[in-house]
């Protein structure tokens, strides 16, 4: 069965934020730490890239990029809001 959903009246506004930590640090475990923020207008949150080519990386750490979708229902977000 398909269903229609319509789609959100205000746009979303996205951040990447990027960050060495070390290897051992599973992308769910970062995931988890994002979550336990409890931010209420955080819509979507995903991992772009895990980069650890040893030609740049810092010895045990890797780079990692995420995505964040940020959405209030009622109003159009501003800069320092997202």
């Amino acid at each position: 069965m398909v269903r229609a959903v319509t789609p959100p009246r205000y746009p979303a506004g996205t951040r990447d934020v990027s960050f060495w930590i070390d290897q051992a640090v599973p992308a769910g475990g970062q995931r988890e730490a994002f979550l336990t923020a409890q931010e209420p207008l955080l819509r979507e949150l995903a991992v772009l890239e895990e980069f650890q080519d040893p030609k740049y990386t810092p010895p045990g750490k890797k780079g990692m990029l995420w995505t964040m979708t940020y959405r209030a229902d009622d109003r159009t977000l501003t800069d320092a809001e997202v």
